[in-house]
């Protein structure tokens, strides 16, 4: 969808996908346990792109990248952990936890 016209919905309604034939777009909430906080982009195999109530936490995603065998060794785990966009961000305790020096 061109961002013009995204644009445009935000200017006259004050929020994307309100008017015309927009899509209605998903409220992200961390409301309660099925609120929608996660956005999967998969392969139509995969399941396609959808939303899920996964919590991601700090803890979470340590655990998960300590277990993902796709990163070749530490190096490689703890250059993703450092540059990681997580919301509170991942301190120096958090890397030690990682495994990171």
């Amino acid at each position: 969808m061109p961002d013009a016209i995204v644009l445009g919905a935000v200017c006259a309604h004050g929020r994307p996908g309100v008017g015309g034939d927009l899509p209605t777009r998903v409220v992200w909430s961390n409301a309660g346990p099925d609120a929608p906080r996660l956005l999967l982009l998969e392969t139509p195999e995969g399941g396609g792109v959808r939303v899920n109530s996964r919590a991601l936490t700090n803890e979470s995603v340590l655990a998960a990248v300590a277990q993902d065998p796709l990163f070749a060794d530490a190096a490689a785990r703890c250059d993703f952990l450092a540059r990681a966009g997580n919301d509170p961000p991942l301190d120096a305790a958090d890397l030690r936890a990682g495994g990171c020096e």
